[in-house]
């Protein structure tokens, strides 16, 4: 268990985070972020400069705010490396379709289908999101309408 005490020591009381084209300010054992008015990502990193706040310190003080204070990221006695994770979640995605024809169902879930996956795809800068199609359509419930 990590002393959350001695892990605070070592941060600086404060430091700021550019994101989004918004500068934050992030404070030392509180969880969260808040606005804070600066003009660019390059003040934020001047801020810090003269606040005497290492790349390294930030990166704690982000991973402490969003995990907890007690996270391995929010420890700078941790080795941090610039490691990718990638995780896999189950996704069961149920189309209904109202047509004429089973035939003409299954075209349009198909094109919905990858209109879905395409909009879920997606990429920023901490993450990428890829979804993967596998297998063909199955029809698990027909309806007749009057």
């Amino acid at each position: 268990m990590r002393d959350v005490l001695e892990v605070l020591a070592k941060l600086p009381p404060s430091c700021l985070v550019w994101e989004s084209g918004q500068g934050y300010i992030i404070h030392r054992g509180v969880a969260g972020r808040h606005e804070y008015p600066v003009a660019s990502e390059m003040a934020v990193v001047l801020w810090n400069y003269e606040h005497n706040v290492s790349p390294e310190q930030v990166a704690a003080m982000q991973a402490g705010s969003q995990f907890g204070w007690e996270s391995a990221g929010a420890d700078l006695a941790v080795p941090q490396g610039n490691t990718t994770y990638v995780y896999s979640a189950p996704l069961q995605v149920m189309l209904s379709v109202n047509a004429n024809h089973e035939e003409d169902a299954a075209k349009v879930a198909a094109q919905s289908l990858e209109k879905f996956v395409e909009y879920m795809q997606g990429t920023s800068q901490d993450h990428v999101i890829t979804v993967v199609r596998d297998g063909k359509l199955d029809l698990i419930e027909e309806q007749k309408h009057a």
